[in-house]
């Protein structure tokens, strides 16, 4: 990633544990990248602003405060910011978190954050030039030391985006990428579309060309598998010994379907790691040759 400073993980906190969750994973993600990190809490007021105001104040500075402090004795290495902001949390995330940042939230939160997942993450996707949001599951307590970055891949436009963004999260990490694409049980398979237990050959189609194709030009390992199953299933048994998953924030119908928002949203609750959820960029299958 190129930008014209350094880049950041932008956390979304309300204080719950879920939202703690996310900020030290975001924290372990800044410390190996060299990152620096801010820590925001959005307080949207209603009524009178003086007394609303206070009452945020004595309420959300101790949280972030608290929260600051534990990035600092634990990952010294990470130049940590706070912020409390006065808005809506989608607007004052998508404000903060700029360019290449990495914007990470909890898969559900407290007050103003309260439904941030179920109810505005494609939002936050779609406003985003980068467009990649991690939510972090409830029971994943950290960022994981090894394991590839697994991601959804269908043979969509979507799944495209989001193997790109895998390829930079495995070459930043220093891993592989496993590229799965699953049939679903009970779907018919389309003429000439692979089927099958884990293939590691490879799909024949533009959009695996092009991702065999980046991962070449980064220089990082890429395996392919054909799976046939429920995606959620099968994507959260891999999530168990990935660094991360990602996936697309919505895709095609039928077949190429594995990209739904309702997969990612699942994956987000059943994961054994960070989800990332990735908008569709302009991309064509032959943007990575």
């Amino acid at each position: 990633m190129t930008t014209e400073r350094a880049s950041r993980v932008v956390v979304g906190f309300d204080g719950s544990d879920e939202a703690t969750d996310a900020v030290r994973w975001g924290a372990a993600y800044a410390a190996q990248h060299g990152w620096s990190m801010l820590i925001l809490t959005a307080v949207a007021i209603s009524g009178g602003w003086s007394k609303a105001h206070d009452e945020a104040e004595k309420t959300y500075r101790p949280r972030l405060e608290a929260a600051a402090s534990e990035v600092a004795e634990r990952w010294p290495e990470v130049n940590v910011a706070t912020r409390l902001a006065w808005g809506g949390p989608d607007k004052e995330l998508l404000d903060a978190a700029r360019g290449d940042d990495l914007l990470v939230v909890g898969n559900r939160g407290l007050g103003g954050f309260s439904g941030l997942l179920l109810g505005s993450v494609s939002n936050l996707t779609a406003g985003r030039g980068s467009g990649a949001v991690v939510v972090v599951p409830k029971h994943v307590r950290g960022l994981g030391e090894s394991g590839p970055v697994v991601v959804g891949c269908d043979g969509s436009l979507e799944s495209l985006t989001a193997a790109r963004f895998a390829v930079e999260q495995a070459r930043l990490f220093g891993t592989n990428v496993v590229s799965v694409r699953v049939v679903q049980r009970g779907v018919a398979s389309v003429p000439g579309s692979p089927t099958g237990e884990a293939v590691d050959r490879g799909v024949d189609d533009p959009v695996t060309a092009s991702v065999r194709r980046m991962a070449a030009d980064a220089g990082v390992p890429v395996e392919f598998r054909v799976v046939r199953g429920d995606v959620i299933e099968v994507l959260t048994g891999l999530s168990e010994s990935a660094l991360m998953v990602v996936t697309g924030r919505r895709g095609p119908s039928g077949v190429r379907g594995m990209l739904s928002g309702a997969v990612s949203r699942a994956l987000a609750r059943s994961a054994s790691c960070g989800v990332a959820i990735v908008r569709r960029g302009a991309e064509r299958p032959d943007d990575a040759a």
